[in-house]
């Protein structure tokens, strides 16, 4: 019954985070952008959380944004950020169609997949009783992933635990595939992101 609680409380800091590193920042919540992405990268059970942002503005220029955020842990101390100079190597518009090709507006979110996060079942037989087992493993601690995207009139958004794990160990779910290429594909384009 601990770890449940525990699990809570780390998904409910977790968005928690997100609206802090919004207010640390000073942006809105919301995206207010006709094409927009936002990664919010946390590292579970530290004050720490990265914002990665895209976003084209109504006079079609294309802005890019990263910050990393230290949000304050007692009353003594003041939530930070750094704003990091990020290179592009890529034409925006080019970069923007790899992001979509990625399907991250169609992507399921965690909650919607966890299920497929486990080994085929095996059916075991015990004091003449059949029975159903699955190997899986769990990631409690490590890094948290929200993103959210908004292409005109189409938004999603989704949150992913220790994506990059789980690949390790389910490399066959199509969602988490989906989620590595998006992240491996702005790690590629943009060295700061690779730290």
């Amino acid at each position: 019954m601990r770890k449940i609680y525990f699990i809570l409380l780390l998904f409910a800091s977790k968005f928690a985070f997100s609206q802090s590193t919004n207010q640390i920042i000073n942006i809105p919540d919301s995206l207010t952008n006709q094409k927009e992405i936002r990664i919010y990268k946390f590292v579970s059970i530290t004050n720490y959380s990265e914002l990665f942002r895209i976003y084209q503005t109504t006079d079609k220029n294309w802005n890019i944004e990263f910050f990393k955020c230290y949000r304050a842990v007692n009353e003594k101390e003041k939530s930070r950020f750094e704003k990091i100079q990020v290179t592009v190597k890529t034409d925006f518009n080019l970069l923007w169609l790899k992001i979509l090709n990625t399907e991250i507006e169609n992507l399921a979110d965690w909650d919607k997949i966890k299920y497929k996060l486990k080994k085929k079942g095996e059916i075991t037989i015990e004091s003449g009783e059949y029975g159903l087992t699955w190997e899986k493993i769990s990631v409690i601690d490590g890094k948290y992933y929200d993103v959210i995207i908004r292409n005109g009139n189409k938004s999603n958004t989704v949150s992913y635990s220790n994506p990059e794990t789980y690949f390790e160990h389910y490399p066959e779910v199509d969602e988490l595939n989906s989620f590595i290429e998006l992240l491996n594909l702005l790690k590629g384009e943009f060295d700061e992101l690779k730290k």
